[in-house]
């Protein structure tokens, strides 16, 4: 795994032309040789893992900045939130807010 988020990765539209040997229904026929086996389903793995990578390789970036545009909406929306909330309605006392106030005995 560490090698293959450590290589290159191809643009998602490169990685397409992936996509119909890894979507294809035709079997590998398998051979006595075992290590041919092992090797072929090997690489078949290693192949899907680099297609699905780079796929989502290139929606990181933009992901990443559209998430960033709701948190800055999010962050907004609560400041004004709190603006409007102090503006039209009366300050809660400590007790209204539910916190704790102590006796004071005289």
């Amino acid at each position: 795994t560490s090698k293959l988020c450590n290589m290159p990765h191809v643009s998602g539209d490169e990685a397409q032309g992936l996509a119909p040997f890894l979507l294809s229904e035709v079997q590998y026929k398998r051979v006595r040789d075992k290590e041919v086996n092992a090797c072929y389903e090997a690489f078949h793995s290693w192949l899907s893992a680099f297609y699905f990578f780079s796929v989502i390789s290139d929606q990181v970036a933009r992901t990443a900045q559209e998430l960033e545009r709701q948190e800055a909406l999010l962050r907004k929306l609560n400041g004004q939130e709190e603006l409007s909330r102090s503006k039209s309605a009366p300050a809660l006392s400590p007790r209204e807010k539910g916190q704790v106030v102590p006796k004071v005995e005289a």
